[in-house]
């Protein structure tokens, strides 16, 4: 290849292929110093430009002495072609003025042993080195550093630090190089430039470069100094630094390895000491926000888990994490209101003082949300010193603890009026049987026993329904046998058909076969709810209807009473609701009939549904699958209190 101005010189035909391609002009410089040092026969290379009063240099192949610093000093001076020897050191240098629109901007020269040095190679790299300044301006030679360390401040993770590091590295050199992380305990490469994998692959498993690293991690101490790696050659040599990340107590040790020839090992040396540090902290910086972000989402999946509304706010008042109960309360979006100043958004100005502008932890009780709830909230601060960093504002929901407060008195006040009532009939006909045992007939004496037998019965289902509310399946043991499903719905219809003549209460089966296995205790129970239930709530004929169809025996309860609107069904199955409150005492019960129903259905493996019509009445069906084969008896295991 043929540059303007001087002979053909083979070996810059790479630095020409570098040019062209685009690669940073600092790599192009260096790499033409390196050849015209080459070529020339010596072993030193300086090329720099004039910046208005200012000498810079622009590149340098090997540390320049005297001797070549004062030849490029006065080719730029006179702008001719200039020779300067030390005869001491036997030591010669040339250099040419690099000439541009007839103004010189600068020089280059090469020094080396007298008797070798042919300074011929001068003018073809100049011309290439004018062509690097055209493209190259001033900012970006004198900027040129900082800009390659500040790609390292872009990287996000281990990975892209070390692609960083070897861009950083190709600024100011080229060559093969790579970089080695340590991951748990074990050197793996990062990232690699200039060097084909499987030739990488047989680098790093050479014994040279074992040695090294073995060597390395057996020291008591990180190693700081770098180390150069005879390959068994003379051509290139491996210059390897260590690279310190993570905490003193704590560190890891990877490496950047640069391939050179042997005479400009120092100079790699010197490089990559330089670039090493940075890459460290900055692996470091990684490790730490990795850590601090893991962190970071632990705390974020407590506050989302936390039941009770949570607000996080930074030292600026600013929402740092809404939880969804506190979106609710306050009606405010996580996905958007993070980041927004609180003050305006809490929904009471005495809040708002309190969070905001006072500097203790305090508690208060407000109003809060739509419709408004009574909250008590706990406002809280994280500080270092004098410093806020974090408040923490939690509530409590009071309305709703209060109501469970309510329904739980309630409860306790139906309960005790239940339990009474048979209790004191009971008592009441045992007590005329004492007391005039000789006056009444047989008959009478008869009557009033079955009275009494009839009330303790009542008194033992209610015992039962508190031992089954405190427990998740009967506290006492229960036994899967065969039933004919419609004979127990008739003995519960014959039972309530005595207890109340005046109304009318029937069992009708509608076919199909209705014997299954299954614990005719619970179903008994079951059914007798909701008949109790409907006598209670209608006036009309109440109906058992028995089914046998696909599969399963239905058991349906059918009343004429006032029916139900739909969107009430579902809170008839919540303990201790009642759709009209008012009712508990005029009509009795405990509000725990159609809970209990349903568990005692789902714990037979079935499903208990209401179908109703407003002013046509109700009707509460469960289904039970039939089974082909009995299984043997089995206790039903206590469960642990809720």
């Amino acid at each position: 290849m043929d540059l303007p101005g001087g002979r053909p010189t083979p070996g810059l035909e790479e630095a020409v292929h570098l040019f062209a391609s685009g690669v940073d002009a600092d790599g192009v410089l260096r790499e033409a110093l390196k050849v015209v040092a080459r070529e020339a026969g010596g072993h030193q290379a300086l090329a720099i430009a004039r910046r208005g009063d200012r000498i810079v240099d622009l590149a340098s192949h090997c540390v320049p002495d005297a001797c070549l610093r004062s030849a490029v000093a006065d080719a730029v001076a006179k702008g001719v072609p200039t020779r300067r020897s030390n005869p001491v050191d036997g030591i010669n240098a040339g250099a040419v003025p690099l000439i541009s629109q007839g103004q010189v901007v600068g020089a280059l020269g090469v020094a080396g042993p007298s008797e070798r040095l042919d300074p011929g190679p001068l003018d073809t790299a100049a011309a290439l080195i004018l062509l690097v300044l055209a493209r190259q301006s001033v900012e970006t030679v004198s900027t040129a550093p900082l800009e390659a360390l500040s790609v390292l401040t872009e990287a996000t993770s281990r990975s892209a630090v070390a692609e960083a590091a070897l861009d950083a590295i190709g600024r100011f050199t080229v060559g093969p190089a790579f970089v080695c992380l340590d991951d748990d305990g074990r050197l793996q490469v990062a990232s690699y430039q200039g060097i084909e994998r499987h030739d990488l692959a047989a680098l790093v498993g050479r014994s040279e470069f074992l040695e090294l690293v073995t060597r390395w991690r057996e020291r008591p101490l990180p190693p700081t100094a770098p180390e150069t790696v005879e390959l068994g050659g003379h051509e290139v040599v491996m210059v390897c630094v260590p690279i310190i990340e993570g905490s003193e107590t704590q560190p890891r040790v990877g490496l950047v390895a640069l391939l050179v020839a042997p005479e400009d090992a120092p100079a790699a040396a010197r490089l990559l000491a330089a670039v090493s540090p940075h890459v460290g902290t900055r692996l470091t910086h990684v490790l730490v926000a990795a850590e601090l972000e893991r962190r970071d989402r632990e705390v974020d999946a407590v506050v989302q888990a936390t039941v009770a509304p949570v607000v996080v706010l930074d030292a600026e008042g600013r929402f740092l994490r809404l939880n969804a109960a506190a979106c609710e309360l306050l009606g405010l979006s996580g996905s958007f209101d993070c980041g927004r100043g609180a003050r305006g958004l809490l929904g009471s100005a005495e809040l708002e003082a309190a969070v905001l502008d006072g500097d203790v932890a305090t508690e208060l009780e407000l109003d809060l949300g739509t419709p408004p709830r009574r909250v008590r909230a706990l406002v809280s601060r994280m500080q270092d010193g004098p410093q806020r960093l974090r408040t923490i504002v939690s509530f409590e929901d009071l309305t709703s603890r209060r109501k469970h407060e309510e329904a739980h008195d309630n409860f306790v006040s139906v309960i005790g009026h239940e339990l009474r009532t048979p209790l004191t009939v009971a008592k009441g006909f045992i007590e005329t049987v004492l007391a005039r045992s000789n006056a009444l007939d047989p008959e009478q004496h008869d009557l009033f026993l079955r009275k009494s037998l009839s009330q303790t019965e009542r008194l033992e289902d209610l015992i039962n329904d508190l031992l089954f509310m405190s427990t998740e399946r009967p506290r006492d043991g229960g036994c899967i046998e065969s039933c004919d499903v419609m004979e127990l719905a008739q003995h519960v219809v014959d039972r309530f058909a005595a207890q109340h003549p005046e109304r009318q209460v029937h069992c009708l089966s509608l076919g199909g076969v209705t014997t299954t296995p299954t614990d005719r205790r619970l179903v008994t129970h079951a059914t007798r709810h909701l008949v109790d239930n409907a006598l209670k709530y209608s006036e009309g004929p109440v109906t058992v209807e028995v089914t046998g169809k696909d599969g399963a025996v239905e058991v349906a309860v059918v009343d004429q009473g006032p029916g139900i609107f739909s969107g009430e069904l579902e809170r008839l199955f919540q303990p201790f609701e009642q759709l009209d409150a008012s009712s508990t005492r005029r009509k009795g019960g405990t509000g725990i009939g159609l809970y209990l129903s349903r568990r005692l259905v789902e714990s037979l493996g079935g499903r208990l549904d209401c179908d109703s019509r407003l002013g046509q009445g109700s009707r509460f069906f469960f289904r039970l699958p039939v089974r082909t084969r009995i299984a043997e008896p089995t206790a039903l295991e206590p469960e642990r209190p809720r």
